[in-house]
């Protein structure tokens, strides 16, 4: 547990200090976007009480940028961290799956063992000579008639008229080359940190081309390929753990169940802490579900939630 108590010692100073750590404290100008939690390099946001402690690491050293990295991933982007440069710590915790055989049945079960790492992280503003885009500061805002302007004057140079090609699923991979070509590579790096490797890179333009043949398959023009491919209406679905990270206006929590919620019972802390993953990916509203026939509601977890939060009975069908 030395890594928590490392970083609750670095927030008390803070707080010592009339810092307060849950405030972001970067430039929220940054290229990086209108971040709300300090980034890891390739774009994906820190959680939990790393989320605090980055904070508190920022404000006290005055850093503008979200961005951090430890000191290996800062030389695999041909950066160096500056000498005298004092990283900042972080955590990772998660749990490990060993399957043993009860003595006494001859049957497998699964033993959940959770482990905490804790590790070191340093700001791009410590870190010399990695690409310009994680240095880059946001561009300006552009009014609605300039960006119409903007994508007018880009799809024209692009000199294809869609109209006079029906989506289907080879013309949406020759679209994707043609958008991808006519921005330019460098520029497509620049957008998000997540790209600065070479196969991060190719894996997302490789998923950008099936997603939009996907949503060209069987559609009946280029709007309804781009609602699809902006995801209108629809509803994703995800384990907790791909949901780690990531959050959402609205959450659906499926099978808060008795008897399939968690398999290792009776580890309550591990269902815990699983259910405050999946609760906190919701900003505004969040939902729950449970069946009756799979044993109900977990008491005790039905008690956590408390009268706040309304039950709302279901239909018999």
């Amino acid at each position: 547990m030395r890594g928590y108590t490392r970083i609750t010692n670095q927030i008390i100073a803070a707080l010592e200090k009339g810092t307060k750590p849950w405030m972001q404290p970067w430039n929220a100008a940054h290229a990086a976007g209108a971040v709300s939690r300090p980034l890891r390099f390739n774009g994906q946001p820190y959680s939990g009480i790393n989320i605090l402690s980055l904070w508190a690491s920022a404000m006290g050293h005055g850093f503008a940028a979200p961005i951090w990295m430890t000191f290996k991933q800062a030389i695999e982007l041909g950066g160096c961290v500056r000498k005298g440069e004092k990283g900042s710590p972080v955590v990772y915790a998660n749990t490990l799956v060993r399957t043993e055989t009860d003595p006494e049945t001859g049957e497998d079960q699964d033993q959940a063992i959770p482990f905490l790492k804790a590790y070191t992280v340093f700001n791009v503003d410590q870190i010399e000579g990695l690409p310009d885009h994680f240095y880059a500061l946001a561009d300006g805002e552009t009014n609605p008639d300039q960006r119409i302007e903007t994508a007018e004057a880009f799809f024209a140079a692009t000199g294809a008229d869609m109209r006079d090609h029906p989506p289907t699923v080879e013309t949406a991979k020759d679209l994707a080359f043609l958008v991808i070509t006519a921005v330019g590579e460098s520029a497509i790096r620049q957008a998000n940190p997540a790209y600065s490797r070479q196969a991060d890179y190719l894996r997302v333009q490789s998923g950008l081309i099936e997603l939009l043949r996907e949503c060209a398959d069987d559609a009946e023009g280029w709007g309804q390929v781009l609602d699809c491919f902006e995801g209108k209406g629809q509803v994703q679905l995800m384990t907790i753990h791909k949901s780690k990270g990531m959050e959402f206006h609205t959450m659906i929590f499926f099978g808060l169940d008795n008897q399939s919620w968690w398999s290792l019972s009776p580890q309550r802390k591990e269902e815990l802490n699983s259910f405050f993953v999946a609760f906190t990916r919701a900003r505004q509203r969040a939902f729950f579900t449970c069946c009756i026939e799979r044993g109900g509601p977990i008491t005790w977890l039905d008690n956590v939630l408390g009268t706040v939060v309304p039950r709302v009975a279901g239909c018999d069908d």
